[in-house]
């Protein structure tokens, strides 16, 4: 008989030992490598598969995300413009007044490859290239969108069978222009020598 556990339980008199329950969702690739006459075959054969990987289901974009990306970088752009101008300005009138001092405290601090007006200016270097580069951005990611959209388009219309003339769209004949047939030479009239008039030869006496 078996108990709440599933386990086998034997009564009195009932020989053998009792067998555990199998636990659920445990491999018994051990036992079955342990098993007589079960070799390497055996227990490769009754180890757990391992599930297949693959490299994704293909390449996927959309250009509407791209061009929805766009705008926001302009924006950015802009914002970076005008906190940059502010900061240059700030700064500038601000260094021009000296806040650090003559003394020696002030020049070390002021001063050098790793003072003050050093890491100011390197600020405002980076600022200042930053927002042409987000519009290169903005440019970039539209030209990625209007490619996808091109690429996509000769890639259908090759399918569909067309092609692809400058600025136009046809579809292609299959069927190429039959020559022109060959025309037979005109009649010539035919034309006959003409008499050969000779001397006359007189063979008899006289008349």
């Amino acid at each position: 008989m078996e108990d709440q556990f599933g386990t086998k339980v034997h009564g009195p008199g009932e020989a053998g030992a009792p067998e555990p329950a199998p636990v659920m969702g445990l491999v018994t690739a051990a036992r079955a490598a342990g098993a007589p006459g079960a070799g390497p075959a055996a227990a490769a054969a009754a180890a757990p598969a391992v599930p297949a990987k693959n490299a994704g289901t293909g390449f996927e974009a959309h250009p509407a995300q791209y061009r929805a990306a766009v705008s926001p970088m302009l924006v950015a752009s802009d914002r970076v413009s005008t906190a940059y101008l502010a900061l240059d300005s700030f700064l500038t009138s601000m260094n021009a007044t000296n806040p650090w001092g003559n003394d020696h405290a002030g020049h070390q601090f002021a001063e050098g490859e790793k003072g003050y007006l050093a890491y100011s200016a390197g600020t405002l270097k980076g600022l200042k290239g930053l927002p042409a580069a987000l519009r290169r951005v903005a440019e970039g990611l539209q030209r990625m969108a209007d490619n996808y959209e091109n690429t996509e388009r000769r890639v259908v219309d090759a399918f569909k069978g067309r092609t692809e003339g400058p600025g136009t769209y046809g579809p292609a004949n299959p069927i190429p222009a039959s020559a022109d047939l060959p025309q037979a030479p005109a009649p010539v009239a035919p034309t006959l020598p003409g008499p050969h008039v000779g001397p006359m030869v007189h063979t008899g006496g006289r008349r």
